[in-house]
């Protein structure tokens, strides 16, 4: 789950497995060791926040950080 790190305001909103908002090339980097050592592969990384939010505000920052689950800051470090 990659929810923006704070506290859980609904069920499993709040898990954060990957920040992606603060993800670093050396988190890429372990995340990617990792998942090679337990023979792994990550297919899909989870956030579900309602981006049509009837407040023009609260949907800005769900698609904003939608964008960061998408194609992380370090996207490049992640291939």
């Amino acid at each position: 789950m990659c929810w923006p790190q704070g506290k859980a305001e609904r069920r499993y909103a709040g898990v954060t497995h990957v920040d992606v908002a603060a993800l670093k090339k050396s988190d890429a980097t372990r995340i990617i060791e990792l998942t090679a050592e337990a023979g792994v592969t990550i297919s899909g990384l989870g956030y579900y926040p309602n981006p049509l939010a009837a407040d023009p505000a609260e949907a800005k920052v769900y698609v904003e950080h939608l964008k960061k689950v998408i194609r992380p800051p370090l996207c490049s470090a992640c291939r």
